[in-house]
């Protein structure tokens, strides 16, 4: 019962954010739609919640993104350890982060530049291809 309270903490953090007018957020919490039935009617719950009042999803259980015109940065990915990707004109999107952290790995190796990347992970709101629109 504990765990599934953690993640209803996630609720109160979302109307905090809405509170304070943001428009979107990130969410990396795990155990919402991942594990099952009772995770994913909570993250349908989450999702209503985040529709009504007003702020666009990027996850839950997601890596996060970055974009680096705007040096905005919410991600805990260790592709971003030795600092941000050479800048560039190429956007990723993914739905693993695992495979994202790898993409951005090859990039900086191969001195691709890369502006903008998003992982959608389990997608309960912003659509992380959608979200393309704020890359300017």
């Amino acid at each position: 019962m504990r765990f599934w309270q953690c993640l209803r903490n996630t609720f109160s953090a979302l109307d905090a954010v809405a509170d304070k007018g943001a428009q979107a957020a990130v969410i990396f919490t795990a155990g919402f739609a991942d594990i099952g039935a009772e995770g994913a009617a909570l993250q349908d719950a989450l999702s209503t919640r985040a529709r009504k009042v007003g702020v666009r999803l990027l996850g839950p259980n997601c890596l996060g993104m970055f974009h680096a015109a705007m040096g905005h940065c919410p991600t805990f990915s260790s592709a971003l350890r030795n600092g941000m990707p050479l800048p560039g004109r190429v956007g990723l999107v993914t739905q693993s982060g695992a495979y994202g952290t790898h993409l951005l790995e090859l990039a900086r190796a191969r001195r691709i530049g890369v502006n903008y990347w998003a992982v959608g992970a389990c997608g309960a709101g912003l659509d992380p291809v959608a979200s393309g629109q704020y890359r300017d």
